[in-house]
């Protein structure tokens, strides 16, 4: 029985601090030391990082507690040869120790592990093998262990020679091919061409299984991303670069490109101008100032410099206001807010719109004066409308008969 003087893992206890701790053990890639604390495997750049070849510290927030367990194990990768020497290759001490130390660790892995795998040396391949079983093939120097991933099975190289078969079959389970994988299909991925070729199922790739920004713009092939493989609203404004849509990006249009008088244009619902002729400057002339007409009391002389005035306002009609008549209009308004004053002691100013009103005038009731008309209504209402102090001028030639002046 092999004996191993060197372990393949590290135990170690917690204390609360996030390390480092110390690596006890020689390994091939920091991907193949696992980390469990408690029990519970660790990942590599989440909950830890190799500070040094020989050392690892627990990132903040994932330190072990105090007393949990921690253990490093060692578990090297069998499933193919870390270097593949080809003819005429050259030979460097890196490349034999790796080869060399992917066996050496991978069983002392088995040992301290305490497995039931064996280890065989013969010409063929072990019957009834195991998982994990060694076997050393003794006619070309090729190492395999026996694999097992429940859907297939088969003894897989783990070191070639290069000089005969690298494989053997075993219970049924088919022959091996230089890689140590049969064809067929083994899940996600069809092996085929003697395990040269690996191709992956329609439909494996999918959108929860491509990491964040690991497909970038130099791996996409040319016209690849065609319209129909954009999902719809896929393309925001907010993922459109600054000044990337040129005008050479955008498709033509109908307007010819150029000048335009006194345009008629057509803009769609985006905004775009999709026709776009000259037209007229109004009337259809070929001068439109000099078909300008006035209708009153807007004035144009015609012809192709009209001038274009207001006629003055009169008893009949509309028309613009002269300054002199501005003025003597707001002559009016302010005399009519002016203060009246009387002379004497205790003369008190008034405004001469109430002045006015101390008289009333029957005509101000519609009376007509014209020697005739019975004007009695009117003096009846200038009556009841005038205040006690005032007077009422009955005008001369207004007609009220003897009986209604004195009713109220």
């Amino acid at each position: 029985m092999a004996t191993n003087t060197v372990n393949s893992f590290t135990d170690l206890t917690g204390n609360g601090t996030a390390g480092p701790f110390n690596v006890s053990f020689s390994y091939l890639s920091e991907a193949e030391v696992n980390v469990t604390v408690g029990g519970v495997l660790k990942t590599l750049g989440t909950h830890y990082t190799f500070t040094s070849a020989s050392q690892i510290t627990f990132t903040s927030g994932n330190e072990p507690a105090n007393n949990a367990v921690i253990k490093f194990q060692r578990d090297t990768n069998v499933g193919s040869k870390k270097v593949d020497f080809n003819d005429g290759s050259v030979l460097t001490e890196v490349d034999l120790d790796n080869n060399a130390n992917q066996l050496l660790f991978s069983m002392q892995e088995i040992v301290d592990g305490g497995s039931s795998a064996s280890v065989t040396t013969s010409s063929t391949a072990p019957l009834s093998p195991s998982p994990g079983d060694l076997w050393w093939n003794d006619t070309d120097g090729d190492l395999h262990v026996y694999y097992d991933d429940t859907n297939s099975q088969q003894w897989v190289a783990v070191s070639s020679s290069g000089s005969g078969p690298s494989g053997g079959s075993s219970s049924g389970s088919g022959s091996s091919s230089g890689s140590g994988i049969t064809d067929g299909d083994k899940g996600d991925i069809t092996v085929s061409d003697s395990g040269e070729t690996f191709t992956i199922d329609s439909g494996v790739i999918l959108t929860d299984k491509i990491a964040n920004d690991a497909i970038t713009t130099t791996k996409i092939a040319n016209d690849s991303i065609t319209t129909t493989k954009v999902a719809d609203d896929a393309i925001t404004t907010t993922k459109i670069a600054d000044d990337s849509i040129t005008a050479d990006k955008l498709a033509n249009t109908n307007v010819t490109a150029g000048s335009y008088s006194n345009t008629n244009i057509t803009v769609d619902e985006q905004g775009r101008i999709t026709s776009a002729t000259s037209g007229s400057s109004g009337g259809g002339g070929s001068s439109g100032v000099s078909l300008v007409t006035g209708t009153s009391p807007i004035i144009s002389s015609g012809g192709s410099t009209p001038a274009i005035s207001i006629s003055a306002a009169s008893a009949s009609a509309a028309g613009s206001m002269s300054a002199s008549d501005y003025s003597k209009l707001l002559s009016l308004e302010q005399s009519a807010t002016a203060n009246f004053t009387p002379t004497g002691t205790g003369a008190t100013a008034r405004t001469l719109n109430t002045k006015l009103r101390e008289i009333s005038s029957v005509k101000d009731y519609g009376a007509t004066g014209n020697g005739s008309t019975d004007d009695s209504t009117a003096f009846s209402n200038a009556v009841k409308a005038a205040d006690a102090i005032n007077n009422i001028d009955g005008v001369e030639g207004t007609a009220l008969p003897r009986a209604d002046m004195c009713k109220v």
